[in-house]
């Protein structure tokens, strides 16, 4: 269920907090979140996915997937789900256990409303949006192995969902990653320690 609007500060400030990162297709959210990670010694959420992994995900313990099949990914479901979503036709999800053992999670905004529906009343969210001019994206697709017609299907079937979530402005903080990777780390390791007061 959704945040009870009645819900006093008091009552959200006692929520365990957990961080949402959300980006467009090469924003660099995974990678920020990685240093995040190591940085501030934070467990990152990984989802369950019936995409096949890139090559550089292969046998990668710092994949940000469980990489499954349909079979495997409807078993798990019985189990329940704090997120769901579809991104050209493959299924991404995460269970509620690995939600509860992880701090910051790289999600869409369609994953966030589900979260906020299934579970809005028991954490704290800080949503963290990434943003990226739309060149320096499409580079980065490519240096790590993409082709542009590739980005540009993703950038599109994308672009609704993250035209809306833009426009209603939700997320807590903007972070313009043009610079060098450090800086958006930088940036959202200070964000993290504002509200979850870690020094």
């Amino acid at each position: 269920m959704e945040k009870n609007p009645e819900m006093t500060q008091n009552q959200q400030n006692n929520l365990p907090v957990k961080f949402l990162v959300v980006g467009r297709t090469a924003s660099g959210k995974s990678s920020i979140v990685r240093e995040v990670c190591k940085k501030l010694e934070l467990k990152q959420v990984k989802s369950l996915t019936t995409r096949p992994p890139r090559d550089v995900e292969l046998n990668n313990p710092d994949s940000d997937h469980y990489f499954v099949t349909d079979e495997e990914f409807e078993s798990e479901r019985d189990k329940g789900f704090v997120a769901y979503t579809e991104i050209n036709d493959y299924k991404y999800a995460t269970t509620v256990d690995e939600f509860d053992r992880s701090d910051i999670y790289v999600i869409d905004p369609k994953g966030i409303e589900y979260l906020k529906q299934t579970c809005g009343d028991k954490y704290k969210f800080v949503e963290i949006y990434i943003r990226v001019p739309f060149i320096t994206a499409i580079n980065r697709f490519i240096e790590r192995g993409g082709i542009e017609s590739e980005f540009k299907a993703r950038f599109n079937q994308e672009n609704l969902q993250f035209k809306e979530y833009e426009k209603k402005q939700g997320f807590d903080y903007h972070v313009l990653n043009d610079q060098a990777l450090e800086d958006a780390v930088e940036k959202v390791c200070e964000i993290i320690k504002k509200n979850n007061l870690i020094m």
